[in-house]
């Protein structure tokens, strides 16, 4: 009789989340739990939240830690709860969770896979509180130091774009998957249209700028270059998908507001627009190198783009070809740029015909996720098996 193993795919995996995952629902850990659970994997996520307790969300069980607490209460209470799920992976969402990743791991032996989704130094320290802190250098100094000791502790890192990637890789020493944060192909779809929101906007050309506009997102720039559409194109709209800032810059009172709108209807008025804009600003190293969701949701909707002409956006918009490149903070250029997709709507169908294309076979959550359930399952645990020979 001889022994061996073999891995036992179905696993029991304990998602942490540093911030309140579920207010509002952050969109990139419940698509890859979801997709955990469609595997027929068992998932709980432990979270800080103001009502705690335990829900199911989607087949996910959800543990919520009180947030009221001490910060030292709280984690520590977040490590006793993810212990508690015995589970066979720890996959810990940000940096704080990267630390209690790295306990997790000295505590139980288990493997801990740390996703990464943003640059953490520049990121934590990137608003206006540090913005002339002398301080700042040696405080993002002290955030990568103490981020690289804890990856230690670590098997293995995901991250959101291929900058982010080759600083693990590279500076950390850390097996790295990229996941990009793409879209659901079937939700963001170009046949996925409402007939009310189109006849709403029929003839009009409407240019869509969709998701948050907070600072560091262009929404000056994108409001001082709708009077110089205008003039070329009189039925121009500009269509703002998201809710109205209190503070409105300069000219932002002519732009469209539609509220806050839900997930599954955002596809809606992307399809009803004839381009989208992305408008990132480098207030940040965080937010030069970002990649952000807003792209891959209109390229899947097939809609063309202009955007920020930064790294990552432009390794993505160069690459497919997908929609035009404009300097970050030009009103001008932009203004052009838009008119020109506008005035060109055969070159504007081919940019759009390309970036849903990239988004079915490189980009979209289709392909994510099956990365995500190759890496996940490398750690899968060994169990006997026994077979005899004759």
């Amino acid at each position: 009789m001889t022994f061996g193993t073999i891995r036992e795919r179905t696993m029991r995996i304990c998602v942490v989340v540093s911030r309140d995952f579920l207010d509002p629902l952050d969109p990139r850990v419940y698509k890859e739990a979801h997709s955990l659970v469609k595997r027929g994997h068992q998932v709980v996520i432990v979270t800080p939240n103001s009502r705690p307790g335990r829900v199911m969300l989607g087949g996910i069980k959800v543990m919520k830690i009180p947030n009221t607490m001490s910060s030292l209460r709280m984690r520590t209470a977040m490590i006793k709860a993810a212990v508690k799920t015995k589970p066979d992976l720890f996959y810990c969402h940000e940096y704080m969770a990267l630390h209690i990743g790295a306990l997790l791991r000295v505590l139980t032996g288990k493997p801990v896979i740390y996703d990464a989704h943003e640059h953490y130094p520049s990121y934590i320290l990137g608003g206006p509180r540090f913005s002339q802190n002398r301080c700042r250098p040696f405080l993002e100094f002290i955030i990568a130091c103490t981020e690289y000791l804890s990856t230690r502790l670590v098997n293995e890192t995901v991250t959101v774009n291929s900058t982010l990637a080759e600083r693990f890789r590279h500076k950390f020493r850390k097996r790295c998957t990229i996941l990009y944060n793409g879209p659901d192909e079937k939700m963001f779809s170009p046949h996925n249209t409402d007939d009310n929101i189109e006849h709403r906007y029929e003839g009009r050309e409407v240019v869509v700028y969709e998701g948050s506009m907070r600072e560091g997102r262009g929404l000056d720039v994108f409001a001082n270059a709708f009077p110089l559409v205008r003039e070329k194109r009189p039925q121009v709209l500009f269509l703002m998908v998201g809710r109205r800032p209190e503070a409105l810059p300069d000219g932002a009172e002519d732009l469209r507001f539609t509220g806050w709108v839900e997930m599954n209807r955002v596809p809606h008025y992307i399809n009803a627009s004839h381009v989208g804009v992305v408008l990132f600003q480098p207030t940040s190293y965080n937010n030069t190198i970002g990649l952000p969701n807003k792209l891959f949701e209109t390229m899947a909707c097939g809609k063309p783009m202009i955007a920020s002409d930064l790294p990552e956006i432009r390794r993505v918009v160069k690459k497919v070809r997908c929609g035009l490149l404009v300097p970050h903070s030009n009103p001008e250029r932009l203004a052009r740029a838009i008119i020109r997709i506008l005035e060109n709507p055969e070159q504007a169908q081919a940019m759009g015909a390309r970036g849903r294309k990239a988004v079915e076979g490189k980009y979209g959550w289709a392909i994510q996720e099956k990365k995500l359930w190759h890496m996940v399952e490398s750690y899968a645990p060994c169990r006997p098996r026994s077979s005899s020979r004759m």
